[in-house]
C-alpha cells in the first residue's frame, strides 16, 4: 500500500514510517507540499492528513483536492492533536473520512488502513 504522510511534525512522520514498515510511506512536511506532490504523482492509496499545520491545514489540503480531481473520502484519514475548532469538528464530522487522535498506537493505525486496503 502507498501512503502519504502529511504533517509539520518531522519525528512523528518517522514514527508513522516505522509503524507502516511493510507499506510504501512517503512524506510531505506541509500542505503545500503534499499538493504538490499529489499534482506529480497522484497514486497514493491512502492520505493521513494532519488537521492542525502552519499554512495550509489537513482540511484544506482536502477541500483543495476536491476542486480538482476529486478524492473519495475513503482515501483520507485525519489526524488531530485534540486541539481543533468547533468548526473544523463540524467540517471534520461532514467528510466521510476517519479520523485519528494523535497519539495513536500501531494497531489503531493498521486497523483504519485495513479498511482503506484496495479503495481508490
Amino acid at each position: 500500500m502507498r501512503i502519504l504522510v502529511v504533517d509539520d511534525y518531522a519525528p512523528f512522520c518517522n514514527s508513522v514510517r516505522l509503524m507502516l514498515r511493510d507499506h510504501q510511506v512517503e512524506v510531505a512536511l506541509d500542505g503545500r507540499e503534499a499538493i504538490a506532490r499529489l499534482a506529480d504523482d497522484p497514486a497514493f492509496d491512502v492520505l493521513l492528513l494532519d488537521l492542525n499545520m502552519p499554512g495550509l491545514s489537513g482540511l484544506e489540503v482536502y477541500d483543495h483536492l476536491q476542486r480538482g480531481a476529486p478524492v473519495p473520502g475513503t482515501r483520507v484519514i485525519f489526524m488531530t492533536g485534540g486541539a481543533t475548532t468547533s468548526l473544523a469538528a463540524e467540517r471534520l464530522g461532514a467528510i466521510d473520512a476517519p479520523s485519528l487522535e494523535k497519539p495513536f498506537r500501531e494497531p489503531e493505525l493498521r486497523a483504519l488502513l485495513a479498511g482503506k486496503a484496495g479503495t481508490r
